[in-house]
């Protein structure tokens, strides 16, 4: 392996447990916001502020792997689908 090989890989480990150590943030960051959106349920700031986390993660998503966000949307509400069919069978 060449010395530019090693940067290369070296540069990449670092982001990569750097990307690590900001989804733990967030995850941290997201258990605050709920308990906030808790308090004030009624508080639309709450609602938006979570829709533009939303479309952050998913043009992130979008990014990392290749994919339009439409099929990223479209595997949500699938997702969303499946759950609201098993919490609500039909009888």
């Amino acid at each position: 392996m060449n010395t530019t090989d090693s940067l290369a890989r070296r540069a990449y480990t670092r982001s990569r447990d750097d990307v690590d150590r900001l989804l733990d943030w967030i995850e941290q960051e997201l258990l605050q916001c709920d308990e906030r959106a808790c308090k004030g349920a009624e508080d639309w700031g709450h609602a938006e502020s979570m829709q533009n986390v939303r479309a952050k993660l998913i043009e992130l998503l979008s990014l990392v792997s290749d994919q339009p966000s439409k099929d990223i949307e479209e595997s949500l509400a699938d997702a969303r689908e499946g759950e609201n069919a098993q919490k609500h069978p039909p009888e």
